[in-house]
Formats: structure tokens, sequence, C-alpha cells
């Protein structure tokens, strides 16, 4: 069911919230921070670039805790707030896992083990130097829960 391919992602403007959270708090976490930015991009008059995103950072993922940062990409950066950061995400190039994932959003989590598991059985590993991400293709206030689209895309190397 996975699949790898040479990929060229291009580099892209956001505004972003970025947030280590244990992994029990992963999905109110993940729902504050799409709310206090969606809220504060819609009050700056940000206009949206694309579907928004997550990207999920190596150097502070660990056992129990999971460094992510929530991003919505926009045409022209709107003023900071202590939170909320404007920052363009760098091209991502090579090698990477695709998977496109229908369904809740709550399942996303189950998803990852088979991934990994698939991933060193056919001799990959995550290329920590770049983020994994998850792209979230529709709108959860407009599609139901079994209809929701997210692409899952993991940067991968060699063993």
């Amino acid at each position: 069911p996975y699949e790898i391919k040479e990929y060229d992602i291009a580099p892209v403007m956001v505004m972003s919230i970025r947030v280590i959270v244990p992994f029990s708090d992963i999905g109110s976490s993940m729902d504050s921070a799409f709310t206090r930015l969606y809220g504060y991009l819609t009050y700056a008059k940000a206009k949206f670039a694309g579907p928004p995103f997550s990207l999920y950072h190596a150097e502070n993922c660990g056992e129990t805790q999971l460094d992510m940062e929530i991003c919505a990409p926009v045409e022209d950066f709107v003023p900071e707030e202590p939170d909320i950061k404007a920052r363009v995400v760098d091209e991502a190039k090579g090698r990477m896992l695709r998977y496109i994932h229908k369904g809740p959003y709550e399942d996303l989590g189950k998803i990852y083990p088979d991934i990994m598991n698939w991933m060193e059985e056919n001799g990959w590993e995550w290329d920590t130097d770049l983020p994994m991400r998850e792209i979230y293709l529709n709108d959860p206030d407009r599609s139901r829960p079994d209809e929701l689209l997210t692409e899952i895309v993991c940067p991968v190397r060699k063993k």
C-alpha cells in the first residue's frame, strides 16, 4: 500500500504554531492550535494559499512527546503574534513515502506504526533531516469524518 518515489515539494510561505506535546494530547493540542491559528489569520485577513498541513520535527520527538508545527499556507505574511510565526517552509527534495489516508483524523495515529513497520521490513528509515508532514486535503467542516483525506509524506533514506 505504500510507495517511495523521488519528489520535489516547493517552498511555501506559512503562518504557523509550533508546540511540543505529549502523545496523549495530540488531538486536543492540534484542535487548539488550528482554532487559534485560523482564528487569528481570519481576523488578520490573511489570504490562504493551499491546504493546511502539519510538520513533525524529529529534533524534539521522543517516546512520549511530539514536536509538531501547524501550518497555514498564505499568499503574504501577516503580523506575527507571540505564538504565531511567519516563515518559509523549505523545499523538500528526495525520496519520500507518500500515502493517502481516507477516514477520521482520530485514525491517523494507527497508520504510523504500520508505516514504520513497512519501512523497517523494506530497508528504509525516516530521514530525520526533514520533517514528516500531514496535508489535510479537504475541510473537516464540509466533509464527513469517513470522507476526510490526509496525505502523509515521510522523507526516507536507505538503512
